[in-house]
């Protein structure tokens, strides 16, 4: 299996390559009135509109304002495509198919790697949105269309 990890404040976390599109400078995000929590607003990335959402809050870390040292993930899950904000890509690896980790299900993680390096925690991007999250941010999208 092939990830692309990334650090998010000072730890490992990692999701599948074939999910990633590509990695960006971090740019200014116009807000989107009415979407979930933990959605910083939208980017226009040549013509296309995506959301943006800030890992931190998913993971219940500490919050803390875009920085222009950060990055855009830009990823697909099967509802559509998002940007993640992220501190720094770390570079492709190959690993076995990820533990299972018993975690807190209003979290997107799905487990813990191996690496010759370490651990890393990995994401499941079919959880990173809920059903009514998916909703909130549909109807949000719309009014701003």
């Amino acid at each position: 299996m092939q990830i692309l990890v990334f650090s998010l404040q000072g730890s490992r976390h990692a999701v599948p390559l074939d999910h990633v599109e590509r990695v960006i400078p971090a740019a200014a995000v116009t807000g989107l009135p009415g979407a979930p929590a933990g959605v910083l607003g939208v980017l226009d990335l040549q013509g296309q509109v995506l959301p943006v959402f800030d890992v931190r809050h998913r993971l219940q870390l500490p919050a803390r304002a875009l920085s222009p040292q950060d990055q855009f993930l830009l990823v697909r899950s099967a509802r559509r495509p998002l940007a993640l904000v992220i501190d720094e890509a770390l570079g492709v690896q190959a690993c076995d198919a990820p533990l299972p980790v018993d975690v807190d299900t209003t979290t997107p993680l799905r487990g813990a790697a191996r690496l010759d390096d370490g651990i890393v925690l990995t994401h499941d991007l079919e959880r990173f949105i809920s059903d009514e999250e998916a909703a909130a941010l549909d109807e949000a999208m719309e009014r701003r269309a």
